[in-house]
């Protein structure tokens, strides 16, 4: 995670995430980050977040996990709980294969 603010830290965000199998959310709940201060990274290691227990067998399955950064406390430009940030990192993501296509080259 990278605070991209350069003067404000993270101190008025709230974290959490949610983690979806196959577009069916199976869990969520607060996300613990340190406060960081302008322009500060925190790294979260996937395999040990509280998600972790919900990964389970993830192949053929479409598995997705979300981030969002809300406001805690009203801002003069936004009320509490208004979302600033969210990213969706993919774990495990199901092939399809829709249609395919055949190309036949004719020889005049």
């Amino acid at each position: 995670m990278l605070n991209r603010n350069f003067f404000i830290s993270t101190f008025n965000l709230d974290f959490s995430w949610s983690l979806s199998r196959d577009g069916v959310i199976v869990g969520s709940g607060q996300l613990s980050v340190p406060v960081l201060q302008a322009g500060e990274k925190h790294v979260l290691n996937l395999n040990d977040g509280p998600w972790s227990s919900l990964l389970g067998h993830r192949e053929g399955s479409s598995i997705y996990i979300t981030i969002l950064a809300r406001l805690r406390t009203s801002e003069r430009w936004s009320g509490a709980g208004h979302t600033v940030a969210s990213n969706q990192i993919v774990i495990a993501e199901e092939k399809y294969e829709i249609f395919q296509v055949t190309i036949h080259q004719f020889n005049e």
